[in-house]
């Protein structure tokens, strides 16, 4: 997203666009008696909304507000004929405002276009409203020879086109709306912008359209299309046959699939679009010597300034075998040649997670062993990504589930999106997060212990406070490391106390001595023998530790002190250790 510049006008860009076409909409919706069902079936993802289409979206702002603002914008537009003649036309007005007489204002109230209902069982379901009777009534699964034709086909354009070309009752009313949409936001150019930019760029970052009116016009052809729309009586601005009269054929320049200019109107030619410094498009370096690697999962980029990044194109960026490839390979290259990676893409989503199918497939058949290597990997990756020597960043947006998540939870840095929703989603599909999303989220938990709250309940994490934070002033030459092997002891009845602990001597240093004592180097812990601790794993920044009021205790460093599990201390490095204790 970015910032809309527009002129000061009545409710700028975004709002007038809508409701100059949603009034529109709601009139010939209701003069062609549409169902609320078939347009919600209709106006959604195909053509290029969001699911909430036209009335679960009304319902979801608020059909007072709905009323508002078209209350508001109707006086301050008289100049704008096109608007003006559905914004006060008789039959969605009074439609709307019963609706708000009778409390029915959307979500808010639980009632509006949709209601919700309880059916047989408990379950829920949402009965649409019907706009002849002012009743709500059981919903319904309209079905559309163009819209089964279009609907999965993975192109907004291409789907356009099926539903432009044919005849069914869903085939007219996209018509309508779209060519409509298009003849409004040409009609308010120069008046609320000089250019079709910031129109399109309103639509899609304010209404999550998958592309704005001028866009899609350039997808469908704006000469071809202006004359439909005047045949269907929806001609275009004036300056649109000005402008094709003079030779230019689309709203913006492009270059190798990129917008690199767009037309402006008062100028009469094209004018180049600035990209914001630091701004970089991933289609420019695919197939290009910036491209260091590449597989159907995943490709590996160089994409300046000594950093590496690595984008997802499978099919909703779900995790395979390839991307979890791409991903080990950029690690061994970074170590080597980068001074940081950097994990995102470009697609409307992060990643899906993993291919349930694939799993559910394998469960089926026995592959035990496919699923343990599988699981294994993404663990590794995850672990080997979170205590890498250099900088990972994941830059996620969009969809960021399963392992998607866990990715994000495993990077030591993360750079969302604001239109980010990431989280474990696997119990709704009767499966335990196994890409190691559990064990940050014991570790979020146990660290708001340690301000106060502490976790409670059996389990392995019973009565810990999870307290160990990376120390990032610690030294990090190997000469600086051997000065701070020192552990400062930790005295029961302290409320809060840090030391720090070096472990890169490795893990024969790490012990118990002949009185049970955790021993580091040649330096003692001091610890109640009789506290359990939760074991970090391989090469973990962060030690579980706990401390009883009133105890002679301190850091534990591990399950126990011998056998494969201090092995395993192998990785750990420097750590500051913050002890809180409790009663």
């Amino acid at each position: 997203k970015g910032i809309v510049l527009c002129k000061d006008t009545p409710n700028f860009i975004g709002n007038r666009v809508a409701f100059g076409t949603g009034a529109f909409g709601m009139d010939f919706i209701l003069k062609n008696a549409y169902t609320v069902d078939e347009v919600d079936a209709v106006t959604g993802p195909l053509i290029g909304n969001p699911r909430t289409a036209t009335f679960r979206l009304i319902d979801l702002v608020g059909v007072d507000v709905w009323e508002h603002v078209g209350k508001n914008l109707a006086p301050l537009v008289q100049h704008d004929k096109l608007a003006v003649k559905y914004l006060q036309a008789e039959a969605p007005n009074k439609l709307i405002h019963t609706m708000v007489e009778r409390g029915w204002l959307g979500n808010k109230s639980k009632v509006g276009f949709y209601k919700e209902v309880r059916a047989e069982g408990g379950k829920k379901e949402f009965w649409p409203l019907d706009l002849q009777t002012m009743e709500h009534v059981p919903p319904t699964k309209p079905r559309f020879e163009s819209v089964g034709k279009a609907k999965d086909l993975e192109n907004l354009g291409d789907r356009l086109k099926v539903m432009l070309e044919a005849d069914d009752r869903a085939a007219k009313l996209v018509a309508a709306l779209i060519l409509q949409s298009f003849q409004y936001a040409s009609s308010i150019i120069p008046e609320v912008a000089d250019t079709a930019k910031p129109i399109d760029d309103a639509m899609r970052w304010g209404f999550m359209h998958e592309a704005g009116p001028f866009e899609m016009w350039d997808m469908l052809g704006v000469r071809d299309t202006a004359k439909r729309m005047k045949a269907a009586g929806y001609p275009a601005a004036k300056w649109v046959d000005a402008m094709l009269k003079a030779g230019v054929e689309s709203f913006y320049q492009y270059k190798n699939g990129e917008k690199v200019g767009v037309y402006d109107v008062s100028k009469e030619k094209y004018v180049k679009i600035k990209r914001p410094a630091g701004v970089i498009v991933l289609k420019n370096f695919r197939g290009t010597k910036k491209m260091i690697a590449h597989n159907a999962g995943a490709s590996l980029f160089d994409i300046g300034d000594g950093t590496a990044l690595v984008e997802f194109h499978t099919k909703m960026n779900a995790l395979d075998e390839d991307i979890s490839n791409i991903v080990g390979e950029a690690l061994d290259r970074v170590e080597k040649d980068f001074d940081g990676l950097v994990i995102g893409n470009e697609a409307d989503n992060f990643s899906a997670g993993a291919n349930l199918f694939m799993v559910v497939v394998a469960a089926q058949q026995g592959m035990w062993d496919t699923l343990d290597g599988a699981v294994r990997g993404l663990q590794n990756m995850n672990m080997r990504m979170r205590y890498f020597p250099k900088p990972v960043v994941v830059a996620p947006a969009g969809l960021a589930l399963g392992g998607g998540c866990e990715i994000a939870m495993h990077a030591p840095r993360v750079v969302a999106a604001s239109e980010t929703y990431i989280g474990l989603v696997e119990l709704g599909a009767g499966v335990i997060p196994a890409g190691g999303g559990p064990v940050p989220s014991a570790r979020v938990s146990a660290n708001r212990s340690g301000e106060g709250r502490h976790l409670r309940g059996g389990g392995a994490l019973d009565g810990y406070s999870l307290p160990i934070r990376p120390n990032r002033d610690e030294p990090r030459t190997p000469a600086d490391r051997s000065q701070t092997r020192s552990v400062g002891d930790v005295r029961g009845g302290v409320s809060s106390a840090r030391a720090r602990v070096d472990l890169c001597s490795g893990p024969r240093h790490v012990r118990r001595d002949e009185d049970r004592r955790v021993v580091v180097g040649r330096h003692v812990v001091q610890a109640d023998v009789g506290q359990r601790a939760v074991h970090p794993g391989p090469g973990a920044r962060s030690l579980p530790v706990a401390v009883r009021r009133g105890e002679d205790a301190g850091a534990h460093v591990g399950a126990v002190a011998d056998g494969e599990a201090v092995e395993e201390l192998i990785h750990v490095t420097c750590y500051e250790i913050q002890v809180t204790c409790y009663a």
